[in-house]
């Protein structure tokens, strides 16, 4: 693990925004998410009073005793079976001792025609 502290730390993800990206603090990840707010809250908190804050394969992470939340923004790069591959490879790694239970992903362009790569 690396950049690896424990503090009272917070996970926001932003709806709506202009682009997608991640920013991570000491404290903090903000996930400012470029998908249209369809329906409720534009901001969704979470916030640990004791957790550890790290960053490990690309992935900015927040893990209490009971969970692992996280967020990793990745350039889109075709063909697409390559990239996803190693990114779940990945999440599936660092997710390894712990029951997994939902996976949240946006790709853009995912279900358009392509020459078969």
């Amino acid at each position: 693990m690396t950049n690896s502290c424990i503090v009272k730390s917070n996970m926001n993800i932003y709806f709506g925004q202009d682009r997608t990206f991640c920013i991570s603090t000491i404290d903090e990840i903000n996930l400012y998410l470029k998908i249209p707010i369809l329906e409720g809250r534009s901001i969704i908190h979470y916030s640990s009073k004791l957790g550890k804050k790290y960053s490990e394969q690309g992935f900015h992470l927040l893990q209490t005793k009971s969970q692992l939340i996280g967020a990793s923004t990745v350039p889109i790069t075709y063909p697409l079976n390559e990239f996803v591959y190693k990114t779940y490879l990945s999440l599936l790694e660092l997710t390894q001792d712990w029951n997994l239970c939902r996976i949240w992903n946006y790709v853009p362009y995912i279900n358009d025609e392509s020459r078969g790569d």
